[in-house]
């Protein structure tokens, strides 16, 4: 971080308070990023209980199971957002 007196860091109490707040729902809720507490972790649960992304695993560098460890899940529609 590049904070100098031209450059100052404006909330930051915010920031940190963000920061506890997102590791304390990581460690509380497994179910979701599992039991590393990796946000990352999620995509795998999207992916797999509601199958509505249209990424694909070889697209995310970081995931690390292979499509064929991935239930068959058929194609779905794109989303508008």
């Amino acid at each position: 971080m590049q904070v100098t007196s031209a450059n100052p860091m404006s909330g930051i109490e915010g920031r940190t308070g963000l920061l506890a707040n997102l590791g304390q729902a990581l460690q509380s809720t497994p179910e979701f990023f599992g039991d590393s507490a990796r946000p990352g972790n999620m995509l795998g649960g999207l992916l797999v209980d509601f199958g509505v992304l249209t990424l694909r695993p070889g697209a995310v560098s970081s995931y690390r199971e292979t499509p064929d460890s991935l239930p068959k899940l058929p194609p779905s529609p794109p989303a508008i957002i």
